[in-house]
């Protein structure tokens, strides 16, 4: 009779969400504490009217547009600006939404580039108000289940 030998491959090891694209500003909305230089036209975004600021960092003069939903105030979309480009260099966008308790948080981030696009949903995840519980020393780092390898 015929003998057929199978071998498993080697489970591969998850991503990381900075191998997917996604930077902790991203996540925390450290653009919020930038220089607001002017205020666009108001755009719709996912069927919500939303305010359109650009900001900039206040020492590297790094530059983002930003989308805030009218609604709900929150950033819906965030276009990263390269001096000299009028192309965005990569966009993120917040398209799904859960509620927990009394916390929203984000089920969906959709990640542009020029050439590439990343999806990350989000199953599971465990929501505590860092007044009550601070966030793991190693959140922002890789191993030891940090979520974000690098900036």
């Amino acid at each position: 009779p015929p003998h057929v030998t199978l071998q498993r491959p080697d489970p591969e090891p998850s991503p990381s969400l900075a191998t997917l694209g996604l930077r902790p500003g991203d996540v925390t909305f450290s653009f919020l504490y930038w220089t607001i230089v002017e205020e666009r036209e108001i755009e719709t975004v996912r069927g919500r009217k939303c305010r359109v600021l650009l900001l900039r960092h206040p020492k590297d003069g790094q530059q983002v547009l930003a989308w805030f939903s009218l609604e709900f105030f929150f950033p819906l979309r965030i276009a990263n600006l390269e001096p000299g480009k009028a192309e965005p260099s990569r966009s993120v966008e917040f398209t799904d939404f859960k509620k927990h308790g009394d916390l929203w948080y984000v089920k969906t981030i959709r990640l542009t580039g020029k050439d590439w696009k990343t999806l990350v949903k989000f199953k599971d995840g465990e929501l505590k108000l860092t007044e009550e519980e601070a966030p793991p020393p190693d959140l922002f780092r890789g191993g030891g289940g940090g979520v974000l390898d690098e900036e």
